[in-house]
């Protein structure tokens, strides 16, 4: 499968902005050429209307950051997977339906 999204290893760097109006963190993900994504999160002002807390924040960049890996390892686990579902003539449904939601999920990322 040819992938649409930016190549290469993506990273998460903090960026601290203790003297804008409100004091934020971003979190900037990016590979080695550009950046892809900002998140804002909090910075002592934990009722900042416009970020989320910076734990939660962490947390979705991490998740961000691994989404090409993910969905390389995704789509090695439904290839995987449509061959035992082959040997098995579709008589797993566990098999069947994690292959199903694998094939989603893949298209969701993958599709326009």
């Amino acid at each position: 499968m040819t992938t649409q999204h930016t190549p290469g290893t993506w990273k998460v760097e903090t960026c601290d902005y203790a003297l804008a109006t409100p004091p934020r963190k971003e979190l900037k993900i990016s590979n080695s050429q550009c950046y892809l994504a900002t998140l804002a999160c909090d910075f002592d002002m934990p009722n900042n209307p416009y970020t989320v807390p910076l734990e939660q924040a962490q947390a979705n960049a991490r998740l961000i950051a691994a989404a090409p890996e993910l969905l390389a390892a995704l789509e090695d686990c439904a290839g995987v997977l449509e061959s035992i579902d082959k040997q098995l003539r579709g008589k797993s449904y566990a098999i069947t339906e994690v292959l199903r939601k694998s094939r989603a999920a893949i298209s969701k990322a993958t599709q326009p």
